[in-house]
Order: structure tokens, then sequence, then C-alpha cells
């Protein structure tokens, strides 16, 4: 008995300690590994395109753009138009290589902004933005929105890191 009084304030000291290290590691990794991703409602502006290497159209209404690497990223689909529980936006690789895709925008034409976070993907790799609240995965992005954005005849519009366009898609 008088043994465990000995060590029960050690325990006790373990465990606080533990907490409090778990809790930062989770803060951690929320605030710099895992950023919570807002709407900026900020209106569209026009881009100046200046000349860059570009493919022909993709089969469709989807266009792409090379970026330096010579890696390209299509809007494959919109799934869900008007649904807030299913609109979805399928953004692909489709070049040699990987892309990263940390602070590129995607964009609606009535000035929804999306910036995603640090991501990365890799060759026929795909990502799926959902457009209401939700926890980001691997393979799943939330814009966080209340209200459904897209409509039939829209043109969605995918912008690198510097504001230079990389592929729009129209919904169909």
């Amino acid at each position: 008995m008088k043994s465990l009084q000995k060590i029960l304030p050690y325990i006790l000291l373990n465990i606080v300690i533990s907490a409090v290290t778990t809790l930062f590691v989770l803060w951690l990794w929320d605030y710099f590994i895992h950023p919570k991703i807002a709407a900026d409602s900020t209106p569209l502006q026009s881009t100046t395109m200046v000349s860059e290497p570009t493919l022909t159209a993709l089969p469709g209404t989807t266009e792409a753009a090379t970026t330096q690497n010579q890696s390209t990223v299509e809007i494959e689909n919109v799934f869900g138009v008007g649904d807030l529980e299913t609109e979805t936006v399928v953004i692909k690789q489709v070049g040699d290589g990987k892309q990263i895709l940390t602070d590129w925008e995607l964009k609606d034409q009535d000035g929804h902004t999306f910036r995603f976070p640090q991501l990365e993907l890799n060759k026929n790799g795909s990502i799926q933005i959902f457009t209401k609240i939700g926890v980001n995965s691997v393979i799943e992005l939330y814009w966080g929105l209340e209200t459904s954005i897209w409509e039939t005849g829209e043109e969605v519009r995918l912008f690198n890191e510097r504001g230079k366009l990389q592929a729009t898609y129209t919904i169909p």
C-alpha cells in the first residue's frame, strides 16, 4: 500500500504528460498537415493568359494544359449537380509523374473559390472535392459550403498556384 502511494504521483504525471502530448500532436496535424478549407467568396477576376504549351482539347468538354514538369490535370466530371449531399468535382492527374496541387484554386462562374490544401496527385491519381461540409481525407476534400453551387451549363475552372488556367469543364 505504501509503495502505491509513492508511485501514484508519477502515474498521474505520466497520464497528464501523455494527454498534453497527444493533444499537441493532434493540433500540429490539424494546423499544418491537414488544414481546414474555407470558401472564399471573392468574385472571379479576369485572368490574362500568357502563352504556355497546351494540349488539344480532350474528348467531351474538358481541356487541359501542361505544367512546367509536363504533368497534366483534368476536371474529369461533376457529379450530383444541384444536390448538396452528392455534389462532387473529380480532378484527375492524366500526365506522367506527379502534380502538386497546393494552393491551386477551383472556381465557378458565380465567384465561389476552393483553395487546395497541401496535396500531391500521382500518375492516374484523382481527388474528389465535395461541396458540403466534411472531414478531408487523402482522396476526398470538402469545400465546407451549406448549399450546392454547381448548375447545368456552368463552367468549372482549375487554376494553378500562379493563377494560370489549367483546366476547364462545362457541366452537361
